[in-house]
């Protein structure tokens, strides 16, 4: 995660770091190539972009994909000079995608384990937190 807060553009090959990357808010590009890759192999490169649980990330415009070499080094160019630009598409995306997008999710799971050991103080006694 360390490397998302200090990166200017994130680049990754249809993986969940997509979402960790628009939570940092930093531009995010999609390869949909493999240089010396034949059809059949890019056909199942940009399937990946196509899977299910892909298609909030994918609808959302907070994701830019490159088709090819040029068009990666474009992305980032664009990414680069201009990273406000994808603001509002990578804000979808943490929409669609998680169920609290507010920063405050170790909070909600600090205070659910402190309730249950608040409401059973004999889990607590035993496993020697007071």
């Amino acid at each position: 995660m360390s490397s998302l807060a200090h990166c200017a553009v994130h680049v990754n090959v249809a993986s969940s770091m997509t979402v960790d990357g628009a939570m940092f808010d930093r531009p995010q590009i999609g390869p949909e190539f493999l240089p010396g890759a034949n059809r059949t192999q890019l056909r199942r490169i940009t399937d990946f972009y196509r899977q299910e649980h892909w298609e909030p990330i994918s609808a959302s415009g907070g994701l830019v994909r490159a088709a090819d070499a040029s068009g990666l080094v474009e992305a980032i160019r664009d990414a680069l000079e201009n990273p406000d630009v994808g603001i509002s598409g990578r804000r979808r995306l943490l929409e669609g995608v998680l169920t609290w997008p507010d920063g405050r999710s170790v909070e909600r799971l600090v205070g659910a384990v402190s309730a249950t050991f608040e409401r059973d103080e004999h889990v607590g006694a035993r496993s020697g937190v007071a």
